[in-house]
């Protein structure tokens, strides 16, 4: 399929449920057709775009001459602020005002279709992935965060301008910086620039590094109120929290610990297995057509995932791994990265239409849920680490085999003494 005809499918299909909802109601389409959950406790005057009503009415308590962060009455919801100080500033720059928030929220959409047309531009778009990316554009996940304005929707397009300026480091650098101090969570969009050589990546990435730790640093009393602050929730939710939250919730506290326990073991062994299969692993060069945005949408994945609880929106860059695994799907000789590439496409459809899976029977799509989502971690992160540079592969190899050696070491002075031992008493 043509880039050409893909764009007028996918604004097609928004036109068509942009009528839909003009016909039927907004709550009724996205009850229907995606289960989406309206933000409770439901009120009419402030029924959409929650997410930038949020930011919206921080900027209305700052007129009150309040701290936003502890007192948020100007949101509806009067939710404490839950994003960087910075936001303060933009809102207050705009002058934003709640009769704002619908044509905000109709921008966003509008800049999440220009950021995947802007995405798709550069990609040989083949029938199995126009079905996978549309399956996860039009998934409850994604739905769900345009229905919100969530500001995720947002860094999606300034995403994709990075991923379309990629070649060009500057631009790149200037938007995973920026979006970093908007949202702290996008550093990890520098495994963006793996692509570059060993000591420029190491380079950019030092200095890139000290800026962010330089920013942290100055917030970090804020950035730790908006943690303390922040709803870490269990439904609609994915990350490393997940599970031992809910048994904790369910249980006691002290089974709650012993799942945190061995989630945590879960994440160590399963570097610890990765990271011994690349030791272990004979030069194979794999296909890396679309590696870059791979890189993106999985190291976004993973560093979340790791991170904190995320609401299931943040979901939409799993859209940046779909190229790359379709490649990986249908051409790869490697059976186990083929058969990794089919379960996090898999995974991640079931992961986004996870709402609508409810239907059938709530606790069991939860468990399946969960299930799906640490093993979704767990393949994205063995394919991101195994289409690693060359050069990042050959240091863990050579970490490795430095370590053999070490061991080695100790065995032979280990053994060298005792048979001194042996033969001295033998005397």
């Amino acid at each position: 399929m043509t880039n050409q005809k893909f764009g007028f499918l996918l604004i097609s299909l928004f036109l068509v449920i942009g009528l839909l909802i003009a016909i039927f109601g907004v709550s009724n389409i996205l009850h229907i057709l995606w289960n989406t959950p309206p933000m409770q406790p439901m009120i009419p005057e402030a029924l959409y775009f929650a997410d930038l009503r949020h930011i919206i009415g921080a900027n209305e308590s700052l007129a009150q001459g309040l701290d936003p962060l502890l007192e948020n009455p100007g949101d509806p919801w009067e939710r404490t602020l839950t994003y960087p100080r910075v936001w303060l500033h933009l809102s207050e720059a705009f002058h934003l005002q709640q009769s704002h928030a619908n044509y905000l929220g109709f921008i966003n959409i509008l800049l999440f279709i220009a950021g995947l047309l802007l995405f798709t531009s550069k990609i040989k778009l083949s029938i199995t992935t126009v079905a996978i990316i549309l399956l996860a554009v039009f998934s409850p996940a994604v739905i769900l965060g345009l229905e919100r304005g969530n500001i995720d929707v947002l860094l999606f397009f300034l995403f994709s301008i990075a991923l379309f300026y990629i070649s060009k480091p500057i631009i790149f650098i200037f938007i995973a910086l920026t979006t970093s101090v908007l949202k702290v969570f996008p550093i990890f969009l520098l495994a963006g620039l793996m692509k570059l050589p060993k000591w420029s990546f190491i380079k950019i990435t030092l200095l890139c590094g000290i800026f962010f730790i330089a920013y942290v640093s100055l917030t970090i009393g804020d950035l730790k109120s908006i943690d303390t602050m922040m709803p870490q929730f269990v439904y609609l939710s994915h990350g490393i929290n997940i599970i031992w939250m809910t048994a904790e919730k369910v249980f006691n506290t002290d089974i709650g610990m012993m799942f945190k326990v061995a989630t945590y073991l879960y994440f160590l062994g399963i570097i610890a297995l990765i990271v011994f299969y690349i030791m272990k692993l004979r030069s194979h060069a794999i296909d890396k057509t679309y590696i870059d945005s791979f890189r993106i949408g999985s190291a976004l994945f993973i560093g979340t995932f790791i991170l904190n609880n995320n609401i299931d929106y943040r979901l939409v860059f799993l859209i940046f791994t779909i190229p790359q695994l379709v490649i990986w799907l249908q051409t790869e000789t490697n059976i186990l990265i083929k058969t990794t590439s089919l379960l996090s496409v898999i995974f991640s459809l079931y992961s986004m239409w996870y709402l609508q899976i409810t239907r059938v029977h709530f606790e069991i799509s939860w468990f399946l849920d969960e299930l799906t989502n640490w093993i979704l971690f767990s393949s994205l992160l063995f394919l991101f680490m195994r289409s690693l540079p060359v050069w990042t592969l050959e240091l863990i190899r050579g970490f490795g085999r430095s370590q053999k050696q070490h061991l080695k070491s100790i065995h032979d002075a280990a053994l060298s003494s005792s048979e001194k031992s042996y033969l001295s008493v033998k005397k």
